[in-house]
């Protein structure tokens, strides 16, 4: 996983909070908006492929609720790649993940568990 850096100095507080970073997971960059609490893909041009999450501070629980990949990008592997970003996101900062997202649960973490064996 690689990270671009920004030219201005944040202190860790402000990056951890910010999470302005593009960070490349699986052959694609991945943004972190966390105003809008979500995940975007630069791929091409035109609508970005992105998934969208919940955090619950009180049950410390990151709730993935959709995830979507315009149809000319379906099929490279970019939501697999959106997701490992966010359960990376999830790991760092000790959340439990909710798959309330179908892909989510019925196809991304299938894919992983045969992945991790």
């Amino acid at each position: 996983m690689r990270t671009r850096a920004s030219s201005r100095a944040f202190t860790v507080t402000e990056q951890e909070y910010l999470e302005q970073e593009w960070v490349e997971v699986d052959g694609v960059y991945i943004e972190h908006d966390v105003h809008r609490c979500r995940f975007l893909a630069h791929v091409g041009s035109g609508e970005r492929p992105k998934l969208d999450y919940r955090i619950d501070e009180s049950s410390r629980t990151l709730d993935i609720v959709h995830t979507y990949t315009p149809k000319q990008y379906r099929g490279r592997g970019i939501a697999h790649a959106l997701c490992n970003r966010a359960f990376l996101f999830a790991k760092k900062h000790q959340y439990e993940v909710i798959p309330t997202c179908s892909y989510v649960r019925d196809t991304y973490l299938i894919r992983k568990e045969t992945e991790d064996k």
